[in-house]
């Protein structure tokens, strides 16, 4: 019995290492765990860096052309809002951002002297675009620079009982790793309220409104808000 029972073990030992020196010498099994870094290595750049790196915020701008924006288009249609709005599109992204208190948020006037300090070209292309946001962020000393753009503002016309015109807002947000350049995430918020009979999947948010028409801010509070959240930061 016992010289029976050693030949189907070793047999089975053989079996086990002959099994795995395939898997080391195929090409099938290689690519496999090849594949796995390359999967886990694209995932962290976008996980890794968000969720502990510093942070600095660039003041809200508006595109002048294309180019300008790092992902997306502006509409042909398109309304830019007046400078006092872009200051309280700034304090509604910084209260939001301030509300995560393990977040490393660098000071917004810091950003804004690099901003002054770095140059950039009369008719950049999109890619010196993202270079000179990399720059930006270099000299705030961040790993992380948020980039806010607003490509569309058309606030409503009448009461919040009634408007002829509703709000729309397009807004787009960019996170850049200052580290390679690379644009890490981007969000974008397009959104112009409609009547409820026009859309039955607007309950919700009909709710959340109390049935109001809001104002062109306030559906770029929900963008921004929303926009933080989904960027994981």
């Amino acid at each position: 019995m016992i010289r029976t029972s050693r030949p189907i073990l070793l047999t089975t030992r053989s079996l086990v290492l002959l099994a795995l020196v395939l898997c080391v010498a195929l090409p099938a099994c290689q690519r496999g765990r090849g594949a796995a870094r390359a999967d886990q290595a694209q995932q962290q750049p976008a996980e890794a860096p968000v969720s502990r790196a510093s942070l600095a915020v660039a003041p809200f701008g508006i595109p002048r052309d294309q180019r300008q924006l790092l992902a997306g288009t502006i509409p042909a249609d398109s309304v830019t809002p007046g400078p006092e709005t872009l200051t309280i599109l700034d304090g509604i992204l910084q209260s939001t951002l301030q509300a995560n208190p393990s977040r490393d948020l660098r000071v917004k006037n810091i950003v804004t002297s690099c901003i002054n300090f770095v140059h950039r070209g009369p008719n950049p292309t999109r890619e010196e675009n993202l270079r000179y946001w990399q720059q930006v962020g270099q000299c705030a000393k961040t790993q992380l620079l948020l980039v806010p753009m607003v490509v569309h503002w058309q606030d409503r016309s009448g009461s919040s009982g009634g408007s002829g015109t509703p709000a729309w807002v397009i807004l787009d947000l960019y996170v850049i790793n200052v580290a390679n350049g690379t644009l890490v995430n981007h969000f974008r918020y397009d959104y112009q309220q409609k009547a409820l009979t026009d859309n039955l999947l607007e309950v919700r948010s009909f709710m959340q409104r109390r049935g109001r028409w809001v104002s062109a801010e306030d559906l770029a509070r929900e963008g921004i808000e929303r926009g933080i959240r989904e960027l994981g930061l």
